[in-house]
């Protein structure tokens, strides 16, 4: 109970009324602020009243990060020329991660981001860290190319290509905006494919992960994906089940023992996920 607490506080998975309401008196909008806590400690980035205050002390999802990093680097999956795909970019927080995880290596991250206005602050981090090497893509990640209809939610993390995800509580209502789509089979399809793939699209992966077949079936990268949805805790079950993939739950710390069933199994697909080529068992075991 001790270690569960201390980390609570160590990663920021708390709520404080108090503590937003003095934040709120500190950070200003249009402001770049440089992060205090976490893996992109020392980045800048923007605030608005968007942004939550966990995002910009560098508290969002670093957990997440530590973990992944721990994988990434005890499993030896670094190499001297990476490339990422940042699937679902929202504020860039993943791309200025994988920027600094990477420093000192030959690597280029590209970050898919398709809302208008999240697109903007996405660019907005990226330039006033000087990264060069982040490429903003924007387009929504899909099974076709082409343009789509894309809901724009309450909140940037409620954006998605699903109408009933970006309507959802509590706010019923959502305004929608036409798109570029891609694949990521097309846009890399004359480019070195990624080595790792996040993805992070409200549901919108049960179209991303069948535009990718060819890098899952060639290249075998590891994936991270956060499943919101039945539809796609199915999409990731299939993705599994197509391309001889594995997978390991860092939501509750445990390897998927079912892969072709989901939610409610606690054994089943759901949560995020750390997808991986079967032929890299051992070394995600040892590395785990």
């Amino acid at each position: 109970m001790a270690s569960i607490s201390l980390n609570r506080l160590r990663y920021g998975r708390f709520n404080s009324a108090l503590l937003r309401k003095c934040l709120s008196y500190y950070f200003r909008e249009g402001v770049a602020y440089r992060v205090q806590f976490g893996p992109i400690r020392g980045m800048k980035l923007y605030y608005d009243r968007s942004v939550n205050f966990h995002a910009i002390l560098g508290l969002w999802e670093a957990e997440e990060y530590t973990f992944l990093q721990r994988v990434l680097t005890a499993g030896e999956f670094l190499q001297e020329r990476m490339v990422v795909a940042d699937v679902g970019a929202n504020l860039g927080i993943f791309s200025l991660w994988s920027t600094r995880l990477l420093e000192g290596r030959e690597h280029r991250v590209f970050a898919f981001e398709p809302a208008p206005d999240t697109l903007t602050k996405l660019r907005d981090n990226i330039a006033i860290n000087g990264l060069g090497t982040i490429d903003v893509v924007p387009s929504a990640c899909a099974d076709r190319e082409g343009t789509t209809e894309f809901f724009v939610g309450f909140h940037h993390h409620a954006s998605s290509l699903l109408k009933e995800w970006a309507h959802s509580e509590p706010s019923p209502t959502a305004t929608s905006v036409t798109v570029p789509t891609t694949t990521l089979d097309a846009f890399f399809s004359e480019q070195q494919a990624p080595d790792l793939i996040k993805m992070d699209i409200e549901g919108g992966g049960i179209f991303a992960l069948k535009g990718c077949a060819h890098i899952l079936s060639t290249k075998r990268p590891l994936v991270w994906v956060e499943s919101h949805t039945p539809a796609e805790d199915r999409a990731i079950s299939d993705t599994l089940a197509a391309y001889d993939y594995c997978a390991y739950r860092f939501t509750d710390r445990r390897a998927v023992m079912h892969p072709d069933t989901t939610h409610p199994d606690p054994d089943g697909v759901w949560g995020t996920l750390l997808l991986y080529p079967r032929e890299q068992h051992r070394r995600i075991a040892e590395a785990l």
